[in-house]
């Protein structure tokens, strides 16, 4: 092992240190995201992404026996590509195995706590077997996800060259997690995207908004106590701990813009607004479109929907059958 940790990875992706190489999309696109490999006495791979656009982890599997696969969370640019490592151990938060378990499983627990009709229930489903399809996957048994196993919030993971110290980071998702690397002091924040494109990202409807803001203000509090040699999320290059902090206080600046973009909004409307109206102004995505265009319009309407219901619960807006108004 000592040997191939230090080889050349040109091939394979970034050397961040001797026993932990970040693996980039070749080609960065919608649904890609980054993966980290941890060699020790043990290798794992932290998310093996939705992989369809390249063969970095193929190249990988050909070079070295993967012992295991750490999901940061259960959605599917983190989670797909993992039929590509079908004897690896796979593991996720314990809010999420159940997510994992089966097809419909995974749908029920996007949409739990929420009714939607049968039409859209029926698209979704649609969705998601032809984004299967799109990485060669026919059936969600070929993922071999009936084995997976479990973390805690706060569980250290022993690779013998380096630890794992895995942190909740609920909001995004309800198992959302990152890790920290304790040799090297790398830190993964998953889908606290650093990116700038996007974010903060809480689009589903067991994503919450403001336990998503805590674990963002805990990674703020987590770099400023900690020896931090780079940051890696899950969709943008790494970043040294100074350029980390600068972006992570902005990540946490669209929480608070959008709400009061909706408070106005709705505070202009004297006669009140219906969510759908509030929709329609793409506070959220900011006018942009998706393919197909329902994606774009279901997540604009969930996302302002939990700023709706955290005004609400601050008593700065208040609903009359299907409008709401400013106090």
């Amino acid at each position: 092992m000592d040997n191939f940790s230090t080889r050349n990875f040109s091939n394979y992706g970034k050397v961040l240190s001797p026993h932990v190489i970040l693996i980039r999309p070749e080609r960065r696109q919608y649904l890609t995201s980054n993966s980290l490999l941890f060699l020790g006495d043990q290798t794992y791979l932290l998310d093996s992404g939705y992989q369809y656009q390249g063969d970095q982890l193929k190249k990988i599997r050909d070079a070295i026996d993967i012992d295991g696969i750490l999901f940061s969370h259960y959605h599917i640019d983190h989670v797909f590509g993992c039929h590509i490592l079908p004897e690896s151990k796979k593991m996720i938060h314990e809010e999420e195995v159940d997510a994992l378990r089966s097809f419909d499983n995974f749908i029920q627990f996007c949409f739990k706590d929420q009714t939607i009709s049968s039409q859209q229930w029926n698209i979704w489903k649609l969705r998601f077997k032809n984004l299967l399809k799109r990485e060669g996957i026919n059936d969600w048994s070929d993922l071999r996800l009936d084995n997976v196993i479990t973390f805690g919030s706060n569980e250290n993971i022993d690779l013998g060259a380096t630890q794992l110290q895995i942190l909740h980071l609920p909001g995004h998702s309800p198992g959302h997690c990152g890790v920290y690397e304790t040799e090297n002091q790398i830190l993964f924040i998953g889908d606290i995207d650093l990116s700038g494109k996007f974010g903060p990202w809480y689009g589903w409807w067991n994503s919450e908004l403001d336990t998503f803001k805590k674990s963002v203000e805990y990674v703020i509090d987590f770099v400023s106590r900690n020896e931090i040699s780079r940051i890696v999320s899950s969709h943008t290059h790494d970043v040294s701990k100074e350029e980390g902090m600068h972006l992570l206080n902005n990540f946490l600046h669209p929480f608070d813009e959008r709400e009061q973009q909706i408070k106005t909004y709705i505070t202009q409307k004297r006669t009140g607004v219906t969510l759908k109206q509030i929709t329609d102004q793409s506070i959220i995505y900011q006018g942009k479109q998706s393919d197909p265009p329902y994606v774009r319009e279901y997540f604009e309407f969930v996302h302002v929907k939990k700023h709706i219901e955290a005004l609400m619960k601050k008593n700065e807006v208040i609903s009359e059958g299907d409008k709401i108004f400013s106090t």
